[in-house]
């Protein structure tokens, strides 16, 4: 192997990495030997729920949509495609933490950054009824109207 493959390689790792652990966690676990009853089911899941930005998915989408300016050189250049970011929720709902994980060029990913900052106080994520810190990745889409 050359040294320039070996770069080549070695540059797509993260992209790789960051697909890995998508995957791992959307993966479900399976029960093989227990199978469980949709009451004890639904007892587990009951005690369990995700963080929530005010009023919803939707009201997300409406405030990103509302909210994110495209970047005058990255709609010039044409460039369309998702940032992806991460952040914690704290017990609070405060966001901290922010992280882009996947970037697109001319601004995109610093103009993402700067709506997510900009974001009211999530509902936290509740573990048996109590407030938990919880991790989000978010991907912000940027599309060019035509």
């Amino acid at each position: 192997m050359t040294k320039a493959t070996f770069h080549s390689k070695l540059r797509s790792l993260p992209l790789c990495v960051f697909l890995f652990a998508i995957a791992l966690s959307l993966s479900v676990p399976v029960h093989a030997q227990k199978r469980i009853s949709k009451e004890q089911s639904s007892k587990k899941t009951a005690n369990i729920r995700d963080a929530e930005f005010p009023g919803g998915k939707e009201q997300l989408k409406k405030y990103l949509t509302d909210n994110l300016r495209y970047p005058e050189q990255a709609k010039e250049d044409g460039i369309e495609g998702r940032v992806f970011l991460s952040f914690i929720i704290t017990e609070k709902g405060k966001i901290e933490d922010i992280r882009i994980v996947r970037d697109l060029v001319a601004g995109c990913g610093a103009e993402a950054l700067r709506v997510i900052k900009q974001m009211p106080l999530w509902h936290p994520a509740l573990l048996k009824g109590k407030p938990i810190r919880t991790l989000q990745v978010l991907p912000v889409v940027f599309k060019i109207d035509r």
